[in-house]
């Protein structure tokens, strides 16, 4: 969702950890992965403080890149995702990185010198985040197995994105009102970053789903809203869909079949009206909040649009007039 490069004194925090060091294989995760969550806090900080009177907050966007940079080694790990790079480094040493990145960002945190009040908030901010997420992907994994299809599939889809996605651009945006000292705006910006989280992860499932490449969404049908919405009882094609399903993995025209199914099925509709939907929601909050300059983030909200508009043309899908008006396109 933004520029995942870190800036140099981001990097720089990350590498004075010694206990990183064990790690030769970090720079080229760093180098390889795209994280930008810190990208957020920052935006956040700057809307609330004006320019003259900004602190260094690079402790806490360092500490933001490495949890984020290790939750991804640790969710690629679990989603048993063969796509990634891994540079050598076998399973229980990328989880051993993740979870030493984890701490890491917490040490970071720790030893950052912001003053006793913001600090503690910091704290208990991070780690909400992480519990999250780590209930996320318990959700997740409990629903992972082969043709479960159940009416309830898409209930825990939802419960498991707002414990990561969700929350992960929620808490990002309330770390920089917690930095700004505006505990006046930060429920307010918590909630337009997990409308905003729902959008990025129902984007990344259009195209994991429709996307000629397998993607590791096809191990599990509830990893992605377009396989929830095609195993779900009401589907007329879900009998077809639920047969090939499981023939995926080896079988292209399985997959090439179920993607068309995706499609005749209305189950790309749907994921686009609820990423609609929610672009909807997050403009209304960003116009509604007051006490800030507020064109940064609903230009975040407008590029949302920008994003899903290339997936779209590609399939050949037109913008919804009011939309594209909105979005300047």
């Amino acid at each position: 969702m933004s520029d995942p490069t870190a800036s140099p004194e981001i990097l720089a925090r990350i590498r004075s950890i010694p206990q990183l060091a064990h790690f030769p294989e970090l720079d080229q995760f760093i180098e390889n992965y795209p994280v930008g969550m810190n990208d957020f806090v920052a935006m956040s900080y700057r809307m609330l403080v004006a320019e003259d009177q900004r602190e260094d907050i690079s402790a806490l966007e360092a500490a933001v890149y490495a949890a984020t940079l290790g939750s991804f080694l640790i969710d690629d790990v679990m989603d048993c995702d063969t796509t990634k790079p891994d540079f050598g480094m076998d399973v229980g040493r990328r989880v051993n990185l993740g979870c030493t990145l984890l701490v890491a960002g917490s040490l970071m945190i720790a030893q950052s010198g912001y003053p006793a009040g913001i600090l503690t908030q910091l704290q208990e901010e991070y780690a909400q985040w992480l519990l999250h997420a780590a209930v996320g992907q318990e959700i997740e994994a409990r629903s992972a197995a082969h043709g479960e299809a159940t009416a309830d599939l898409e209930a825990r889809y939802w419960e498991a994105v707002g414990a990561k996605s969700s929350q992960q651009v929620g808490c990002m945006l309330r770390f920089g009102a917690v930095m700004a000292g505006r505990p006046d705006q930060a429920e307010g910006l918590f909630r337009i970053g997990r409308i905003l989280g729902e959008m990025a992860q129902i984007l990344d499932d259009i195209g994991d789903g429709v996307g000629p490449q397998r993607s590791p969404d096809w191990e599990s049908p509830g990893k992605n809203l377009l396989m929830v919405f095609c195993h779900h009882p009401s589907n007329p094609q879900r009998e077809e869909f639920v047969e090939l399903f499981p023939k995926t993995v080896s079988d292209a025209a399985a997959h090439r079949r179920c993607r068309e199914i995706m499609i005749s099925s209305g189950a790309v509709g749907y994921a686009i009206y609820q990423y609609f939907d929610r672009y909807r929601q997050a403009r209304a909050l960003a116009e509604a909040i007051e006490g800030y300059d507020r064109r940064p983030l609903k230009e975040l909200v407008s590029q949302q649009i920008k994003k899903i508009a290339k997936i779209l043309h590609r399939m050949g899908i037109r913008l919804p007039e009011d939309i594209a008006r909105e979005a300047g396109l």
